[in-house]
């Protein structure tokens, strides 16, 4: 027969390593960013460096005269969103966006590179003015 002081002691201790390994498991799950919820940077006053996410995932051309008025970037953990719209001339729209990524036709999801998508919504403001928000997201 087992002595039971020893015994007792034996499943305190295993139960104490459960807890502690049970604990540290679940601070591990939670620091881990796919249970973290995504963050969302929104804002009308575009930095430089959003300018340029913008040209570059819309396919917009790096000198393509365009006037920024939102942005709004959502970070996901496998698929990013990102939001931009601005104001250009209604002239110029064939000379705004890259033709071998943007056809400017489409209005549904387009891919443009492997893995990333992108929508148009373009809308005329007055005879010389359009307004275009694009949303680039992947997948």
């Amino acid at each position: 027969m087992i002595p039971r002081r020893p015994f007792l002691w034996l499943i305190a201790a295993l139960a104490g390593i459960v807890l502690i390994c049970g604990i540290g498991g679940l601070g591990l799950l939670l620091s881990n960013p796919f249970f973290q919820p995504a963050r969302l940077i929104e804002t009308t006053q575009l930095s430089p460096e959003q300018a340029a996410q913008c040209r570059y995932a819309l396919g917009l051309r790096a000198t393509a005269p365009v006037a920024f008025e939102y942005y709004a970037y959502l970070d996901g953990f496998l698929d990013d969103q990102l939001t931009c719209r601005f104001r250009a001339a209604h002239n110029e729209l064939a000379e705004l966006f890259d033709p071998a990524l943007v056809d400017v036709k489409r209005t549904e999801a387009q891919p443009i590179r492997p893995g990333e998508h992108l929508r148009l919504r373009i809308e005329p403001l007055d005879t010389e003015t359009i307004l275009i928000t694009g949303e680039w997201y992947t997948m």
